[in-house]
């Protein structure tokens, strides 16, 4: 099934969306703060009219970031991070945007995968970025050219 993608501003919305995703969630007023910048913008994936998946956008003169994306746990591996990467990357063009960062966890390797197939490449890296329980482990820093051709964001 494929997933409806609209655009937010809703942070509460995004915030329950993060907390389904990560250990160390974003809170609504963490997303409050990002959405009240006017290049801010959120993207939320839904199956059968349930939010399944966001990602948070920031656009500045021809560049843009992927602030966080996240797929609920049960809805993983069905196309939903790609269908929003595309979204977010379509936005991000038409927005002026040529060029489009991102980081990702080094022990992510799903989330890695599926960044080479979109055709990012990395660039940098930020030691001891990510933070968790019980771990720590550095960000990969990502970038690809825009925009991405449909037949690449299949």
């Amino acid at each position: 099934m494929k997933p409806a993608i609209y655009a937010t501003r809703d942070a509460a919305l995004l915030a329950f969306l993060h907390a389904r995703c990560f250990v160390q969630a974003w809170d609504k007023r963490a997303f409050e703060d990002l959405l009240t910048l006017k290049k801010v913008l959120g993207f939320v994936a839904s199956v059968e009219e349930r939010p399944a998946g966001f990602i948070a956008l920031r656009v500045a003169a021809d560049e843009a970031e992927i602030l966080s994306l996240g797929v609920s746990p049960e809805r993983r591996r069905h196309g939903l991070a790609r269908a929003l990467l595309s979204s977010a990357a379509e936005h991000a063009d038409n927005a002026g945007a040529r060029t489009l960062f991102l980081e990702v966890d080094e022990n992510n390797l799903a989330a890695r995968k599926l960044y080479h197939r979109l055709g990012f490449a990395e660039v940098g890296r930020r030691s001891r970025y990510y933070r968790n329980c019980d771990s720590v482990a550095d960000a990969l820093v990502l970038r690809r050219t825009l925009p991405i051709p449909a037949w690449e964001s299949r």
